[in-house]
Parts: C-alpha cells; sequence; structure tokens
C-alpha cells in the first residue's frame, strides 16, 4: 500500500514535470500537451530536449530531498527506513505513524484463531469464502 501510493505520486509527479495539465484526455489520443497521444499533429508540440532535462531535474532533486529527510530523521541510510519514521495527518488535529495506519501482522497468525491480531478479530470472523 505504502510503496504503491509513492508509485502513484511518482508517476504523477512526472507526468506534470513533463508539463501534463490534467486535461483528463490520455485515453482520447487528444492530449493538448502530447504526451498522450500517438496523434503526430499533437505529439510533435512535445520539445523532447526540453522535457527530458525537466524530468532530470526533478528526480535529482526528489532524491536530494530524500537523503536530506532521511539523514534529518537520523537516518545513515534509506534501508533504515521503517513505518514507524513516516507521518500521516489522519484529521485536522490527529497524527499517526504509518506503524500505526498500517502495522504488520505475524506471519501465519491468521490460520489460527487464537494468534489473530485484536484490531484484525472483527473483520476475520466476518469474512467468508461463500460470500463476498
Amino acid at each position: 500500500m505504502i510503496i504503491t501510493r509513492i508509485k502513484e505520486d511518482s508517476l504523477r509527479d512526472m507526468m506534470l514535470a513533463l508539463g501534463c495539465i490534467h486535461s483528463r484526455s490520455c485515453n482520447t489520443n487528444k492530449c493538448p500537451t502530447g504526451i498522450t497521444t500517438q496523434n503526430p499533429a499533437r505529439y510533435k508540440a512535445l520539445d523532447i530536449d526540453d522535457k527530458s532535462k525537466r524530468v532530470v531535474n526533478y528526480q535529482n532533486s526528489t532524491v536530494k530531498h530524500l537523503a536530506e529527510l532521511i539523514a534529518t530523521s537520523g537516518l545513515k541510510d534509506i534501508d533504515e527506513l521503517e513505518p514507524e519514521h513516516i507521518n500521516r495527518r489522519v484529521n485536522g488535529t490527529q497524527i499517526k505513524n504509518y506503524a500505526e495506519l498500517y502495522p504488520n501482522i505475524k506471519s501465519c497468525c491468521l490460520l489460527g484463531c487464537n494468534n489473530i491480531p485484536e484490531n484484525w478479530k472483527t473483520e476475520w470472523e466476518k469474512a467468508s469464502a461463500k460470500h463476498w
């Protein structure tokens, strides 16, 4: 979930670095910026040399700032980053870290009724392979 969200945000940001204006016409072959089209009249407007530099600059900046965040967290390497290091505002006044929001469960704990985590029990008891 966390990795998927990061990938989605990264892809969206790369599209913006390319010049995407979110016209929501990607699947129509009428992208006004020429990014998501096969129409030669439209993609000729896409300046590859300029846009590639923008994407490289964006990526380099992202990596630099991530390294700064890792360092200010007191970590020496990104491999040390754990879910409890990342905070998310849940609502206006409440902040939780990712370890709280997306807790890990022990391997095979759902196979036996005695090992189910407390905050999963209600949903697990309702679950059935016979109906959705």
